[in-house]
């Protein structure tokens, strides 16, 4: 287990709440770690606790952390992950233990995960002693966050302003980090962003001094077993985002405080993550990066990611500079039943990235609708959707994005198939004049139109589901594409002055297909 890993995926632990009770060991350790050996994945994250109040998903000693036993559950969920995990108690059986003695057999890594502060309840929660006894101890009307977006909805998180709070958490990571071999431990601050104190800046050194005392406890458990436990972070997905909640990013790299640093998205998948921003953060020490591309849903209106898409971001970060990558909320087999075998043996290499089927997106964001915009990936700094003004002369609004794949040793090798770009639009009318320029050249005037092939609401305010058209404009000749940063300018020369609705754009995907065989000529 010396060497880096080059691919971490991370099981949060719910296909306790999808399988039927009883469970024997076996299929308990191929549902946490089994799928995942054999292919490129080099390091398991398991989400070792609950939902919600961090109950651990283990028998623990900790005062007040065990889960209350209920005669009745509201939830079928609920019910399924204590049977069977109450079930393999009742046995003897320690199925965590044998499932980090199958990674470590295959060569592989195992961390234990544990979400900072998860808002998760209902049908997710299994709740603890210390949650129902210590009701003091919850954010509630505190948190500023929750009283901005969610205003007389109290937070269910944890105040870490409390000491007892932070010594509670702080006795399970000890714990699970002493019972089981594990090669590192992982926090989630992304679970949630920003719902630890009520007061973001007040708690910004009290966070950081409660890192440091994290570590020296890593660091203890792993001098006393003679081999280290590394200590990982996943974070949202700027520099800038981590800030505005509190995390002191730079003193914890600085300082090596912390291993790895995990750049994610949260809620909607995206292949443009500024990742080379906490590559450069992480330049002359010893801290790694990487690039975490995936949630369940996104880009856009997409659930699940598709594989695609997948193959793009990886791409995307791989360029950047990343330590490795990283695949979160990755739900395809088990709640979808899509055998994505071959993404777990590809991602982890941008070799076998290459001449890969895949979308680059720049798409609305489903989160808009679900969670508050200051938990989002960029701070609100999403490019797309946006409406256009008419404006005769000037330049317009610019998107960006990134494109790693080569598209010009594609060509040469005649597996180059087709390279789609395609633009959502909606409010669009024969009477439009618009300019799309792609890298300082105008686009076609004539794309293919077509409604769009998914009916869905572009976004909210724009129009909702009538009749957006996606613009398609085959690119496959030409040197439309660069391989790295691409612009594309979008102006409305001209708008029908019959219609008041807006005009604009929502999405663009450009979508690169390769031939399995070379076709020259």
């Amino acid at each position: 287990m010396g060497s880096q890993p080059r691919f971490f995926s991370n099981n949060d632990g719910s296909f306790l709440l999808y399988c039927s009770p009883p469970m024997t060991v076996d299929d308990f350790v191929y549902e946490a770690v089994g799928r995942y050996l054999g292919t490129q994945v080099d390091a398991i994250v398991c989400h070792m606790f609950g939902f919600g109040c961090a109950t651990p998903l283990f028998p623990t000693e900790v005062p007040e952390a065990r889960g209350l036993d209920f005669e009745q559950v509201d939830h079928v969920s609920q019910w399924r992950q204590q049977q069977i995990l109450k079930g393999l108690w009742a046995e003897g059986q320690d199925p965590w233990k044998q499932a980090v003695e199958a990674v470590h057999a295959a060569g592989t890594q195992y961390w234990a995960g544990m979400r900072f502060n998860d808002l998760h309840a209902g049908s997710f929660e299994w709740k603890n002693e210390f949650s129902a006894n210590h009701l003091d101890y919850k954010l509630g009307d505190q948190c500023a966050l929750h009283k901005d977006h969610r205003p007389g909805v109290p937070c269910k998180g944890l105040n870490f302003s409390i000491p007892e709070v932070r010594a509670h958490r702080l006795a399970l990571v000890a714990e699970v980090c002493t019972r089981y071999d594990v090669d590192g431990f992982e926090w989630d601050f992304t679970r949630h962003a920003g719902h630890h104190f009520p007061d973001i800046e007040a708690g910004r050194p009290v966070l950081t001094d409660y890192m440091r005392e994290v570590r020296k406890v890593l660091r203890d458990i792993g001098e006393k077993r003679g081999r280290p436990v590394e200590f990982c972070i996943r974070v949202p997905g700027s520099p800038k985002r981590c800030r505005e909640i509190g995390l002191d990013l730079a003193t914890w790299i600085q300082e090596g405080v912390i291993d790895i640093v995990s750049p994610a998205p949260i809620w909607d998948t995206v292949t443009d993550l500024p990742f080379d921003a906490f590559v450069a953060m992480a330049e002359e020490t010893d801290c790694r990066i990487y690039g975490c591309i995936t949630e369940e849903v996104g880009p856009g209106a997409d659930r699940p990611s598709p594989a695609v898409t997948l193959r793009a971001g990886a791409l995307n970060a791989w360029h950047q500079g990343i330590d490795g990558i990283y695949l979160f909320n990755f739900h395809h087999p088990t709640m979808y039943m899509i055998d994505d075998s071959e993404i777990l043996s590809q991602l982890g290499d941008p070799a076998t990235l290459m001449f890969r089927d895949k979308q680059y997106a720049v798409a609305g964001s489903h989160a808009e609708a679900v969670i508050d915009p200051r938990e989002r990936t960029i701070s609100g700094d999403e490019q797309l959707p946006v409406i256009l003004e008419a404006q005769p002369e000037g330049a317009g609004h610019t998107v960006r994005f990134s494109v790693g794949d080569d598209l010009k040793a594609a060509e040469t090798r005649g597996i180059l198939d087709a390279v789609i770009l395609r633009l959502t639009v909606f409010g669009l009318t024969a009477e439009d004049l618009f300019e799309f320029k792609l890298n300082g050249k105008a686009l076609p005037e004539t794309p293919h139109l077509k409604l769009h092939p998914r009916h869905y609401r572009a976004a909210h305010g724009l129009g909702s589901f009538q009749a957006h058209y996606a613009l398609e404009y085959d690119l496959r000749t030409g040197d439309w594409i660069c391989q790295g940063k691409n612009e594309l300018e979008l102006v409305l020369r001209q708008r029908n002055s019959m219609v008041r609705a807006d005009f604009g754009v929502h999405d663009l995907r450009l979508d690169i297909k390769y031939r399995i065989l070379p076709m020259r000529g």
